[in-house]
């Protein structure tokens, strides 16, 4: 059986697009949070409402699929792009409200103290923040995010890090591990466009 709902999703400061961790967030607020998750964006959404359901649409790609387990259950959410011509919703979002507590060294960041945002633009913002600052690029663009994958949950007492694990140069693709102190917690996948 189908289960299906509309979410809205507020854009972050100045941006026309939703992010993926506000995506994220919406969906765990919906759906109930979950520390073993995998979370893959493959298009942008431009509107603040999302439908998110448990069976996929005949002939449509789902712009975002959350794949989740908890306890003994598991189960796959698809979410589309609800294209209703609503008025804008965002929020004020500065990402150097994380970056400026955060400290770079080598190809790692932490965050020293916590903003009190969620733990996925946190982690997004991290990631970005390092990618900027250890892998110039040429070639115009920006990095985007594209799949998180979370084992467990980060422990509030930890500091919370994102360190590169891999850049592959040919696609310009990085992927991060995201670690609660010292023990690694998931994985991070950005892709330069």
């Amino acid at each position: 059986m189908d289960v299906s709902t509309s979410l809205e999703v507020p854009f972050l400061g100045a941006r026309s697009y939703l992010q993926g961790p506000s995506i994220l967030e919406s969906i765990q607020k919906y759906h109930g949070s979950s520390s073993n998750f995998i979370f893959k964006v493959r298009a942008q959404f431009t509107s603040n409402t999302i439908d998110v359901t448990t069976i996929q649409r005949n002939g449509a790609m789902p712009g975002a699929e959350y794949h989740w387990r908890k306890d003994k259950s598991e189960g796959c959410l698809y979410i589309y792009l609800n294209v209703a011509n609503d008025n804008e919703k965002r929020i004020e979002f500065n990402e150097s409200l994380i970056t400026n507590k955060s400290i770079i060294k080598n190809e790692a960041v932490s965050l020293m103290i916590d903003p009190k945002l969620g733990l996925a633009t946190q982690i997004v913002s991290l990631n970005k923040h390092l990618l900027l600052n250890t892998w110039p690029m040429i070639k115009p663009g920006r990095w985007v995010f594209m799949a998180m994958q979370m084992r467990e949950d980060h422990n509030s007492d930890k500091i919370l890090s994102v360190a590169i694990e891999k850049k592959v140069p040919a696609s310009l693709m990085a992927r991060s591990l995201i670690r609660s102190g010292e023990k690694n917690i998931g994985t991070l996948d950005f892709v330069w466009r």
